[in-house]
């Protein structure tokens, strides 16, 4: 029993982007991730240094969601939200990751 089965959490799909020479945007791999359903709407800054309307979720740990790579799409409700940032967060005292939060666009 993990300790999100606590909280009332919704299944989301996260898919791994790769762009290609040309700009294209492609899905390298996708999983399945357990998500607060409630998003919440904050102003955050995107990778491209904007600063704009966007959501707050929380995502329990997944060993699929790799922090070294940087685009990332969520698909939750039918609506593909694109992933700006990724923020792991810790079991106090050790190194294992608890949960991560993340902003969306």
């Amino acid at each position: 029993m993990s300790k999100y089965d606590i909280f009332m959490t919704a299944t989301a799909t996260m898919n791994k982007m790769v762009v290609d020479g040309f700009g294209d945007e492609t899905v390298d791999s996708s999983f399945t991730v357990d998500i607060d359903p409630v998003l919440g709407r904050d102003r955050i800054f995107t990778t491209e240094e904007e600063y704009v309307d966007g959501f707050n979720t929380v995502i329990a740990y997944n060993e699929n969601v790799d922090l070294t790579h940087d685009k990332w799409q969520l698909v939750y409700n039918g609506r593909t939200y694109q992933i700006e940032g990724i923020e792991p967060f810790y079991t106090v005292g050790t190194l294992n990751i608890e949960h991560f939060e993340v902003t969306l666009r």
